[in-house]
């Protein structure tokens, strides 16, 4: 996989949306954007499985966050808790956001 130009919460450059790369739903293990140089084959498919995975796992974040925030017994290592996975989800949410806003543009055909 080439590295090419990065994602925006990380301050490194983002693909353009023709680049033929695709934002992946993970980072290396040293925390940088991952990307794929192609797009169908069974990368890309396990990329749109966890994908999915982390969507609903944000969904189920959201359903159950409430109910710590709005109770005054939560205490700070609750409150923090929940704050930590609100953060971590919306971050990968809105990779999975961008990753798809730049595939969508990539697929519509240009303007005359």
């Amino acid at each position: 996989m080439t590295e090419p130009p990065a994602e925006p919460s990380t301050g490194q450059k983002v693909p353009t949306l023709n680049s033929g790369f695709r934002l992946l739903p993970w980072t290396s293990p040293e925390g940088k954007s991952a990307f794929l140089s192609s797009d169908g084959g069974p990368l890309s498919q396990m990329a749109d499985a966890i994908e999915s995975i982390q969507l609903g796992m944000a969904q189920q974040l959201l359903d159950i966050a409430p109910g710590v925030l709005d109770n005054p017994g939560s205490g700070p290592e609750e409150l923090r808790y929940t704050g930590r996975r609100l953060t971590e989800y919306l971050t990968l949410t809105l990779r999975v956001a961008v990753s798809r806003g730049q595939r969508v543009m990539a697929a519509e055909p240009d303007e005359p």
